[in-house]
Order: structure tokens, then sequence, then C-alpha cells
């Protein structure tokens, strides 16, 4: 059986902002902190088509703060791969342009000063397991209070 994946990308979570948010140390308590990391990009636009790529942006074609749509049709993106794989696949971002819609069967966009993350969030993970149907499924939440804290 496949497993299902959750991938919880918690934007901003700089060494700066540790100490300050209450919901990240509860976090780090009961995981694993990794405190020395680098990003791959200076900005969520190009640091997040790093990680579904597995390439800079030089090569993805992610390579500017506004250049989402530059990414390159003959890419491997992750979502899509999963969706090539059997999974279903959703999101739920903070800006629907943050990454392409490729691969996503649900696309949801949050605006984190009026919605309750603590509550969307779950909500779009109950919904893609009952759309889902019983195959596996991915899931990608932005999650960026520790940014704006």
């Amino acid at each position: 059986m496949r497993p299902n994946i959750i991938f919880v990308l918690l934007d901003g979570s700089r060494v700066d902002r540790l100490k300050i948010s209450a919901e990240f140390n509860e976090l780090i308590k009961d995981g694993t902190l990794l405190d020395n990391v680098t990003s791959a990009m200076p900005y969520t636009f190009g640091a997040i088509n790093v990680i579904l790529t597995g390439q800079y942006g030089k090569e993805n074609g992610v390579d500017g703060y506004y250049k989402v749509a530059g990414l390159k049709n003959n890419i491997l993106f992750l979502p899509e791969v999963l969706q090539q794989n059997g999974y279903f696949t959703s999101r739920g971002l903070l800006n629907d342009k943050i990454l392409s819609p490729r691969g996503f069967d649900i696309r949801k966009e949050f605006n984190e000063y009026e919605e309750d993350l603590n509550t969307k969030h779950p909500e779009l993970i109950k919904e893609t397991c009952k759309k889902a149907q019983g195959k596996p499924f991915f899931t990608f939440l932005q999650f960026t209070r520790i940014h704006t804290v």
C-alpha cells in the first residue's frame, strides 16, 4: 500500500522567528529541528518550485520573483509525477500564483488574515480523502503564520 503524503511548508521559518512562535516551539518539541539549512532561493515562489522539481530556478524556469508561469513544460513536477502514479493531489496556498496548477486535482487559496488555517487545512485534508476515493493522496499545505508573527 502506498502512503498518503502531507507536505506542510512552514514558510518563513527563519531562525529569528523560532523563539517568538509558540506553535513552532510546540512542533519542534516533539519533532526534529534541522538548524543548519539554507534555502535554494531567497523567496517563497522560487524555493517551493525548487523543492517540487528538484532543480534550481535556472533549470526549472522559475528564476524570478513573479515567474511561476515560467515553469518549463519539460520539467518533472512532483504533483504531476504522483498523479501519474495513481495519487490524488491537492494544495492549500496563501497565493494561488505561488505554484503552477499542473498536477493538482484540488487547488485552494486561503487568506491567513481572515481564515483560520488550523481549521482550513484539516478541512482540505478531509475533502481530499473523500474525493481520493481510496487512492493514495498528496496534499501540499503552505503555513505562514511564523513568517508574519
